[in-house]
């Protein structure tokens, strides 16, 4: 009573939560690997291609029953959001959908972790989103593209005599971050919290 139909809106920000939850998983098995004992590592990325073997054989052999495990979860995350949690929705098939996905790439994420690929967590952002195809980060990437152009014309403007008023020169990054996200005057404070970090 009272709950409202999952949206794709809805949908993408339980998916970012959840893919950074994932990359945190990540970071944790990292973390929990010595990186100077070269059969730690190697225990730990045949462990973690262990889980994942397991998790698709899982998959494979009974998804039906893999989905009911992962509805508990769901339905309790959906609740918790008051939207409902109806499995029988196209909506809700198509989240369920992504979060296997998501536990299944998140080993690759480990292992890039594991074997100091480089790889950071924008790229793991960045591989998700493009796997799931649903633009979850586009808006952040756009606004970190306004910001980056904001700098670069300040920097650009050099020794040239400006007003200071239509200047960001003489500024200090945190006065820029600070005039954009007050111009922008997001109503959603998550939203601005990611925009200022980014």
């Amino acid at each position: 009573m009272g709950m409202r139909s999952l949206t794709l809106e809805e949908i993408k920000e339980i998916l970012r939560v959840e893919i950074r939850k994932q990359i945190l998983w990540a970071h944790h098995v990292n973390e929990g690997t010595s990186e100077h004992d070269i059969h730690n590592r190697m225990n730990s990325l045949s462990s973690v291609s262990d889980q994942e073997h397991s998790l698709m054989k899982k998959i494979a052999n009974d998804e039906k029953s893999y989905d009911k495990e992962l509805d508990g979860k769901l339905t309790s995350i959906l609740k918790s959001l008051e939207i409902d949690a109806s499995t029988k929705s196209v909506a809700y098939k198509q989240l369920r959908r992504h979060f296997k996905s998501l536990y299944l790439l998140r080993y690759d994420w480990a292992r890039s972790l594991i074997k100091k690929s480089g790889r950071e967590d924008d790229d793991f952002k960045k591989e998700a989103d493009e796997m799931l195809s649903l633009d979850l980060y586009t808006d952040l990437d756009r606004e970190k593209r306004v910001i980056k152009d904001q700098i670069i014309q300040s920097q650009n403007e050099g020794s040239e005599e400006i007003d200071e008023s239509s200047s960001l020169e003489s500024s200090s990054l945190s006065k820029v971050i600070d005039a954009y996200l007050d111009e922008k005057s997001y109503d959603n404070e998550k939203t601005a919290d990611k925009i200022e970090h980014a």
